[in-house]
């Protein structure tokens, strides 16, 4: 197979006083993932026949879109806020070929805030604060709606009503530097907030139980595994 990615990126600042300025900031990522695998299948034919269980031909891409609008303030060179508010569009497809053809593009929409805070005591002592919001990807086997049968005690299907996580992370720094003792320390504090996680979810079968929604009917004994956004 083959695996490549494009990136890129252009932004625009402009001042609007002595103390504060804009800017619009454009990002985009691309990657394409193209895997082959032909299998055949010698136990049940000396001369070898194509096993289209285990053979896959499949193209899987994802591209970024972001665009981002920033504000930066700063009065003094004690004080320094930057504040930004972007939008993000996520294509996701997956374009199958064996065994046979299917084609599965999503696209999410993510609205994607950030802020940060310094403030310096002294030139010595200063005070740090951010909070910095990006989307977490979706693998395309998360969003698979076809159920994996091969073991029917461990079925397993993806979820193509998935939403995309938005996970923001926070951070809070205190630095000091003792210039005399060529001495610096800091104290750091993070952590972390997903919207829309994505969590295993597990369903244990005590009777046969039919699964309209998949054509199929679980025998008594079976789990069946997919995925689900948490609370």
């Amino acid at each position: 197979g083959s695996v490549w990615n494009v990136r890129g990126n252009i932004s625009y600042r402009k001042e609007i006083s002595k103390s504060s300025s804009i800017a619009l900031l454009y990002n985009f990522d691309y990657r394409n993932e193209r895997s082959k695998q032909r299998s055949v299948d010698f136990l049940n034919d000396p001369l070898g026949v194509l096993d289209l269980l285990n053979t896959y031909d499949y193209t899987v891409n994802a591209s970024h879109n972001t665009l981002t609008f920033n504000y930066t303030f700063q009065p003094n060179k004690k004080v320094h806020f930057d504040a930004g508010i972007g939008g993000n569009a996520t294509v996701a497809n997956r374009d199958e070929r064996l065994p046979y053809d299917v084609y599965t593009p999503r696209t999410f929409w993510s609205v994607i805030p950030s802020l940060s805070f310094w403030y310096h005591f002294t030139p010595q002592k200063s005070l740090f604060m951010t909070a910095q919001s990006q989307v977490v990807d979706i693998s395309l086997e998360q969003l698979r709606g076809v159920i994996d049968t091969r073991n029917p005690l461990l079925l397993r299907v993806g979820n193509p009503d998935l939403k995309q996580p938005l996970k923001t992370n926070f951070a809070l720094v205190y630095n000091q530097t003792i210039a005399e003792r060529s001495f610096d320390w800091s104290v750091r504090l993070n952590g972390s907030h997903t919207l829309h996680y994505i969590a295993d979810k597990t369903t244990y079968f005590t009777e046969a139980t039919p699964l309209p929604q998949y054509d199929y009917t679980a025998q008594r004994g079976a789990t069946l595994s997919t995925y689900d956004n948490a609370g």
